[in-house]
């Protein structure tokens, strides 16, 4: 899996004029800002905005395998081993077999039809449970 850091941004772009401090998601090439009443999209020297009736948010919990170093703030599991056999046994055909945790760690998508499609893991549950929060605000049903 190629992972991507994404970055929390609260400082807003510099042609927005607001009153309240938007929140934003700093992604490969794009930035998102969640406002009150759309989610704007900057891309470049592009800018869109989409309507939150438009978009479907997914908030949860999901376990990880991780082979890379643990984020400080993730919460572990437990262990297994990297090369695994049926019964959860490791196998013991590979020399290098080595213990990894298993984090639990939250999960965020966010879509809308062709236009948005983004999905983050975050090491820090609290995170999710804020944007819980905000979701629930912003996506009634």
């Amino acid at each position: 899996m190629n992972r991507i850091p994404s970055k929390a941004i609260a400082k807003p772009p510099y042609f927005l004029k607001t009153n309240v401090k938007p929140f934003g998601l700093k992604l490969r090439k794009q930035k998102l800002f969640f406002l009150p009443d759309k989610l704007l999209i900057i891309s470049g020297r592009k800018v869109g905005a989409l309507n939150y009736a438009d978009i479907r948010m997914g908030l949860g919990t999901t376990n990880f395998v991780e082979t890379d170093a643990v984020p400080k703030d993730a919460h572990i599991l437990g262990h297994t081993w990297l090369k695994v056999n049926k019964n959860g046994s490791p196998d013991k055909r590979f020399k290098n077999n080595r213990q990894v945790p298993v984090c639990q760690y939250g999960e965020v998508r966010i879509e809308s039809g062709n236009a948005l499609h983004v999905e983050l893991m975050c090491s820090n549950l609290t995170t999710v449970k804020k944007m819980e929060g905000f979701a629930l605000k912003v996506f009634k049903k």
